[in-house]
C-alpha cells in the first residue's frame, strides 16, 4: 500500500537537507510519495533545493507543491492530504528518519482495527508521559541515529500501545480516517499544536485509535513545523480543547500514568547503556551485595571487583540461589544496579559438566546484554558450555582459578581421608573419587580432560597465588597463568595490644575467625576450648560454626556469631585480639581473613600449607605450624607467642611495615582494567540479535528489577508486576536477614535499619512482624543472658 510522505517548509531551515536526505536513504520511493511543500518561502535556496532533489532523483516519486501564499503549518499538510489519494505521513522538517522506518510504522498501522494515527518513539514527543524518556543527549557516543534506532527495534516489546494524542512532528494518518473525520481545523487553531490535538481528539469521539510504534525511532533535531517552535498548548487552546473535549483530556491525564509505557520507555534507556559501555558477564556460584556475614573470599572478590569496574564497564554477575534453585542475574549499569531472575536449574543425580538448557542461557545472555567479554571465576552449579559459546562468538574469556574445582569435583583437594592431596605426587584420583562422590573413579579423568581443553582456549588464566599457579601446573603443564593477588579495603589498622601481651592481669585472646567448618580447623577449636578452660588464654569466635554446642559461650569461649565484614576491625579492637588462628588444612588460594587480620595489626598462627603459609612467610607476620601436627603441639605454640614478646613484638612491626605497601582493591581493579582493555582491543565482537530468545523488560518497581520474557508471555509477567507477586522472593530476603542481621555480628542499629526496611517494603505483615520479634528476643533477651552465664 502506498503512503505519501509530506513535509511542508513552513520557515526556514537549515535542517531540512539532513531531513530529505534521510528519507531518500531509508525509503522506498519506487512504491511510496516524497511530497514536498513550500509554504510562499521567498528563500530562492529552499526553491532550488527542491527542484534539484526532484530533478537529481527522475526514478523516484517525488512532487513539489509551491503555495502561492503562506498559509501556514495546518493549512501546507491539509493541501498534503487533499492532494493524497492514500495513507499520508506528516514529516517536521527537523526529523532524522532512520532505517525501515516507513515499513514498521505502516504495519502497526494495520496491525489492530480501528487505526486512525501512528507515531514512532521519538527524543522529543509531546505526549506528557513520553517527555522525559528519550533527551536529547542519549544518542550513543560516536554513534549513528539508525545504531539507535536498531537498538531500539532489537529490545522493542511490539506492544502497539494506544496513545491518546499523535506526534505531529511524525505522524502517520490512514486515509480513511481522514476521508471520515476530515482535515485540520486551521481556522481555529492556525499554526498551532492545538490542531493536531484536535484532529486526534475528533479521530477519538468517531471510534478511531492512535498507537504507538514502539518499535522504530525517528530524531528531531528541530522542531519546525509550529509557530514560535513550541510544542506546548497554549492557554487558549487548552481551554478551547477542554470545551470541546472534556473526557479525551481526562484520558490523557491517565495516560501520564500508563504503566505499560513507562515499561517501553525505560526497557528502551536500559538498551541503550547497555550499548554505551562494553559488558563483561562475570560468572560466579554465589552472590551478595553487599557481602553480610561470612561470605567466601570468591564472592567478596566478585563484589570488590564489580563495584570497581562498573565505572567502567557495564558489570553482570550471573550466580546460582540454591535458595529458590534459579539462575540470577546482578546487573550494574550507568550506576544503577538491577537482578534478573531467570531460568530454574535442572537437577541431575550426578555432577554434569554440559547441559543444553544452559548453553542457550549463555548464548541469550550474550546476546542481549551484548557481551563482550566474560570473566568465570567458578563453575560449580554452571557447566562448561559457556566456554564453548564463548569461543563460537569470539568472546574473550578471563578465568580466575580461586578453588581447584578445575582440578577436581572435591574443590577443596581433599582425598578420601580427609587429607590435602595437593603435593601427593602418587594420588590415585580414581579410587579416591570412588570412595568419596561414589562415582566411577574415571569420571575425574574425563572432568580434567575436558576442563583442561577449556582452559587451554581460555584467553586468559589467573592465580591469586604462586601456590595455586604451582598447584594447578602440576596438573595442566601446557597452561599460561598470570599471578594477580586480591586487593583489601576497609580494615583500620588497630594493632595488638602489645603492652598486655604476657600480662598476667589480662587475657591473652586468640580469634578463630569466619565460617569455622571441618576444613577451616574445628576440630583445633574444639580441642584448644577444652585445653584453655582453665588457663588466662581465651578463645573468640568471631564468625560462625555448625555445631550448635559451639555457639554458645563457656568459660574462656566467646561465641560472637555472624559479622559484617565492615565491623571486623572493631570486634577485633573492642576484644583485644592478639593472635589470629587461621588453621585450614586445605590450600587456600588467597584468604581474605588473613588480609583482614593483617590491615587490622594483628599476627597469625597458621600451617604450613597453601596462600595462607605462603602470604605469612613472605612478610613474617606470624608462626608457621606443620600441617598435621596436634592441638597439644599448638597449644604449646600459643603459650610460647604468649610470653614471648619481643619475638611477638618483631612480627607486629613487620605487620605495621606491610600495611604501609598493601594492596588496595582499587590498584587490583585497574591491573584487571588494564587486561580487559587489552582483551577487548584483540578480540573485538560483535554480538548477533538471536532470534526467538525473547525481549528485556525492565520493571520499574521499588526494587528496579527486570525480568526476562518472550513476547506472548508479556502479559502474564506484566501482571506479576502489577500484583506485587514477590513471594519466593520475600521468604528468601525474610531468612537472609533472619540469620545475618538477627543472629549476627552486625550492631543493633544496623540490624533494626534492616528488619524497619523489610517490614515497610514487604506486604506480609506476618513476616515482617515476626523478624521484629526475634531482633528483640535475640538481641536485647537472649543474647545478654547468654554473656552474663559465661562470666
Amino acid at each position: 500500500m502506498k503512503v505519501d510522505i509530506v513535509i511542508a517548509a513552513c520557515k526556514a531551515c537549515d535542517v531540512i537537507v539532513e531531513c530529505i536526505d534521510s528519507v531518500l536513504k531509508n525509503t522506498d520511493l519506487t512504491k511510496n510519495t516524497l511530497l514536498l511543500i513550500n509554504d510562499n518561502l521567498l528563500d530562492s535556496s529552499l526553491v532550488s533545493l527542491f527542484e534539484r532533489i526532484k530533478s537529481n532523483n527522475k526514478g523516484l516519486n517525488i512532487v513539489v507543491l509551491n503555495n502561492e501564499t503562506s498559509i501556514g503549518f495546518s493549512g501546507a499538510v491539509n493541501r498534503g492530504m487533499m492532494y493524497s489519494d492514500n495513507d499520508v505521513l506528516l514529516l517536521n522538517a527537523g526529523t532524522i528518519v532512520t532505517s525501515r522506518w516507513l515499513e514498521k510504522i505502516q504495519d502497526c498501522a494495520y496491525k489492530k482495527g480501528g487505526i486512525a494515527t501512528v507515531s514512532p518513539l521519538a527524543n522529543n514527543i509531546m505526549t506528557c508521559s513520553m517527555s522525559s524518556f528519550l533527551e536529547k543527549d542519549v544518542l550513543l557516543e560516536n554513534g549513528s541515529f539508525d545504531e539507535y534506532a536498531n537498538i531500539v527495534e532489537r529490545c522493542s516489546l511490539d506492544l502497539s500501545s494506544e496513545i491518546p494524542v499523535a506526534c505531529g512532528s511524525c505522524m502517520y494518518i490512514r486515509k480513511e480516517a481522514i476521508n471520515v473525520v476530515g482535515y485540520f481545523d486551521e481556522k481555529t487553531f492556525g499554526n498551532r499544536i492545538g490542531a493536531v490535538y484536535d484532529f486526534c481528539y475528533r479521530c477519538t469521539q468517531l471510534g478511531y485509535r492512535h498507537l504507538l510504534c514502539d518499535n522504530t525511532f525517528v530524531y528531531e533535531k528541530k522542531l519546525l513545523l509550529l509557530h514560535g517552535d513550541k510544542e506546548k498548548l497554549s492557554d487558549e487552546d487548552l481551554q478551547i480543547l477542554k470545551e470541546k473535549y472534556s473526557e479525551s483530556i481526562a484520558d490523557v491525564s491517565m495516560f501520564c500514568q500508563n504503566d505499560i509505557v513507562k515499561i517501553i520507555c525505560e526497557n528502551v534507556k536500559f538498551s541503550v547503556d547497555i550499548h554505551r559501555r562494553p559488558n563483561v558477564l562475570m560468572i560466579v556460584h554465589t552472590y551478595q551485595d553487599p557481602p553480610i556475614g561470612n561470605v567466601g573470599g570468591t564472592s567478596i572478590h566478585v563484589y570488590d571487583l564489580s563495584k570497581r569496574l562498573s565505572a567502567y564497564y557495564n558489570i553482570h554477575v550471573l550466580y546460582y540461589n540454591d535458595v529458590d534453585n534459579k539462575y540470577k542475574l546482578v546487573s550494574y549499569v550507568n550506576g544503577t544496579k538491577t537482578t534478573t531472575d531467570l531460568e530454574t536449574r535442572e537437577k541431575h543425580a550426578a555432577q554434569r559438566l554440559y547441559c543444553d538448557s544452559f548453553q542457550k542461557l549463555i548464548d541469550n545472555i550474550i546476546a542481549l546484554f551484548n557481551i563482550k567479554l566474560i570473566h568465570i571465576h567458578h563453575l560449580k552449579d554452571m557447566y562448561l558450555d559457556m566456554f564453548y559459546v564463548a569461543e563460537a562468538r569470539g568472546i574473550p574469556v578471563v578465568y580466575s582459578a580461586h578453588d581447584y574445582f578445575a582440578l577436581c569435583p572435591n574443590f577443596n583437594l581433599l582425598d578420601a581421608d580427609n587429607k590435602s592431596c595437593h603435593q601427593n605426587d602418587g594420588r590415585n584420583c580414581l579410587k579416591c573419587v570412588e570412595r568419596k562422590n561414589g562415582q566411577a573413579g574415571e569420571h575425574v579423568l574425563v572432568w580434567q580432560n575436558e576442563f583442561h581443553r577449556c582452559l587451554k582456549h581460555t584467553q586468559l588464566v589467573v592465580a591469586p597465588s604462586n601456590s595455586v599457579r604451582e598447584i594447578f601446573l602440576s596438573f595442566y603443564r601446557d597452561l599460561n597463568i598470570k599471578i594477580i593477588e586480591h586487593g583489601c579495603n576497609g580494615c583500620n589498622a588497630c594493632g595488638a595490644s602489645i603492652e598486655k601481651v604476657g600480662n598476667d592481669k589480662g587475657k591473652f585472646n586468640i580469634a578463630f575467625i569466619g565460617g569455622i567448618s571441618e576444613i577451616k580447623g574445628l576440630r583445633y577449636l574444639e580441642e584448644l576450648i577444652d585445653l584453655v578452660a582453665n588457663t588466662d588464654v581465651c578463645i573468640h569466635l568471631i564468625g560462625e560454626t555448625k555445631k550448635a554446642k559451639y555457639r554458645v559461650s563457656r568459660k574462656n569461649y566467646i561465641y560472637h556469631g555472624q559479622y559484617d565484614r565492615n565491623d571486623l576491625p572493631r570486634l577485633l579492637r573492642q576484644n583485644n585480639i592478639h593472635l589470629a588462628c587461621l588453621l585450614s588444612i586445605v590450600a587456600e588460594t588467597f584468604s581474605y581473613v588473613l588480609s583482614e587480620t593483617l590491615l587490622a595489626g594483628i599476627p597469625v598462627i597458621t600451617f604450613d600449607i597453601g596462600a595462607t603459609a605462603e602470604r605469612t612467610r613472605k612478610i613474617d607476620a606470624g608462626w608457621i605450624m606443620p600441617l598435621g601436627c596436634t592441638t597439644n603441639d599448638l597449644f604449646n605454640k600459643i603459650l610460647q607467642i604468649k610470653v614471648d614478646t619481643q619475638g611477638y613484638q618483631q612480627k607486629v612491626d613487620n605487620i605495621v611495615k606491610y600495611q604501609k605497601h598493601a594492596k588496595s582493591v582499587e590498584y587490583m581493579a585497574d591491573e584487571y582494567k588494564m587486561h580487559y582493555s587489552r582483551l577487548l582491543k584483540l578480540y573485538p565482537v560483535d554480538v548477533p540479535a538471536s532470534e526467538g530468545i525473547g525481549k528485556i523488560v525492565y520493571f520499574m518497581t521499588s526494587r528496579r528489577r527486570f525480568l526476562f520474557t518472550s513476547i506472548p508471555n508479556l502479559v502474564e509477567a506484566f501482571d506479576i508486576f502489577k500484583s506485587g507477586d514477590d513471594s519466593a522472593d520475600v521468604y528468601n530476603q525474610y531468612h537472609s536477614l533472619k540469620n545475618i542481621v538477627v543472629k549476627g555480628g552486625v550492631s543493633f542499629k544496623v540490624a533494626y535499619a534492616e528488619v524497619k526496611s523489610f517490614k515497610n517494603k514487604t506486604k506480609n505483615r506476618k513476616l515482617g512482624n515476626k523478624l521484629i520479634m526475634k531482633l528483640i528476643w535475640y538481641r536485647i533477651v537472649w543474647r545478654p543472658l547468654l554473656k552474663f552465664v559465661s562470666c
